[in-house]
């Protein structure tokens, strides 16, 4: 048994995530014995198939947030391939890397969506929010043998306020001669 390593030329790029098959003209090689057998060669494209391997992170083709509310909201990712997507909800002004949102390190809430179809949108209930506060939603994609994105894409939304505000001050504004000349009411928020 003897193993012949081929070099391909520096040129080609074998696309990832793709299926190739390889065929090899009779006689390419050759026996190194005196009599010189010539290789029969592969002429059928299904006798030697590969598929290379996926090398990158899904890419997000959409991210949405929708159904917001005062303590929840409805995260909303659409991948270019088959995968999953960790996602954390974090403060607006928070910079979590990758592997908090990964991992949920200090977020508010955080979860894993797997996705079976691309183009399909996979949802995800951000619940236990608090009203009238800005947040980001951060994700972060996998493929299925586990590469990982480099950078968390992230959607910002605002929880609604439906308290009311509340007077805490209230007065007139009088000018020099002490008319009365405008009102003035100052709210709790």
């Amino acid at each position: 048994t003897t193993t012949v390593n081929v070099p391909v030329a520096n040129t080609a790029i074998f696309e990832e995530n793709t299926e190739y098959y390889v065929v090899i003209d009779s006689g390419a090689f050759v026996d190194v014995h005196a009599n010189h057998v010539a290789f029969a060669g592969l002429s059928n494209t299904s006798t030697w198939v590969f598929t290379t391997r996926d090398n990158s992170a899904p890419v997000i083709s959409a991210k949405t947030i929708t159904a917001i509310a005062t303590t929840s909201a409805t995260l909303n990712v659409t991948l270019a391939e088959a995968g999953k997507y960790y996602w954390g909800v974090y403060p607006s002004t928070a910079t979590p890397t990758v592997a908090d949102v990964v991992d949920g390190t200090s977020s508010v809430i955080y979860g894993t969506k797997t996705v079976t179809t691309a183009g399909v949108n996979v949802t995800a209930s951000l619940i236990g929010l608090t009203s009238g506060v800005a947040y980001k939603a951060q994700i972060v994609t996998e493929n299925s043998i586990g590469i990982k994105a480099t950078t968390a894409a992230n959607v910002a939304f605002t929880t609604t306020d439906n308290t009311a505000p509340n007077s805490v001050t209230r007065g007139t504004l009088n000018d020099a001669d002490g008319k009365t000349y405008a009102l003035y009411m100052v709210f709790n928020e």
